[in-house]
């Protein structure tokens, strides 16, 4: 089994020569990255988050009712 070769640019890559990195450049290329994300708008995540919320919400009633179905049933067992 060979191991897998890196690509030209991932190879002549700085951050592989070094174990470690200057800080400064390490805090540059975070800055640059963070300006090739495309973030949602506003609206956007707020649609998300809704969504995040809502099926929190339907996830927590449905264990939730399963919770109570089993309770209730636990009780009929053992009462008799």
């Amino acid at each position: 089994m060979s191991i897998p070769e890196f690509p030209a640019t991932i190879r002549s890559s700085h951050l592989l020569q070094s174990k470690f990195m200057n800080p400064v450049a390490y805090v540059r290329q975070i800055r640059e990255e963070l300006a090739k994300v495309t973030w949602p708008t506003r609206r956007d995540a707020m649609n998300m988050t809704l969504v995040v919320v809502g099926v929190s919400v339907a996830v927590g009633v449905y264990i939730g009712g399963l919770d109570s179905i089993f309770t209730s049933a636990l009780d009929l067992l053992l009462k008799k």
